[in-house]
């Protein structure tokens, strides 16, 4: 069956009852995140913001960069300093501009998820 739809692939899987679907848990763990650095571009709202609380969860280092920050990226990462940081002024659709991120203390990375950008 070819499902196209996401509210159509997600009635099927309740139908059918496929746990694999319906519960993330059987097929995700994130131990392998613990101690990592990793940059967030696009982490000031949406699927970005959910990335670096999921990470800092694991037990990551979360460094969510872009043009601006947001008022829930902002109050996540007060809740974490010591597993957030929050880099701003840089566009990462810019090449150019991605050196920026080592004047404001970007430092090494692990891993790079990018929702926008040219990274």
């Amino acid at each position: 069956m070819r499902l196209s739809c996401q509210v159509a692939r997600f009635a099927n899987a309740k139908e059918t009852k496929n746990a694999r679907y319906l519960d993330i848990t059987t097929v995700y763990d994130g131990a392998a995140l613990k101690g990592q650095r990793v940059l967030v571009t696009g982490a000031e709202q949406g699927l970005g913001l959910e990335t670096v609380k999921e990470l800092v969860a694991q037990g990551a280092f979360a460094i969510a960069c872009g043009r601006t920050s947001s008022p829930d990226l902002d109050a996540f990462a007060a809740t974490a300093p010591d597993k957030c940081q929050i880099i701003v002024g840089v566009d990462v659709t810019k090449v150019r501009e991605c050196p920026l991120l080592d004047a404001q203390g970007f430092g090494r990375c692990s891993q790079a998820c990018c929702y926008r950008g040219a990274l």
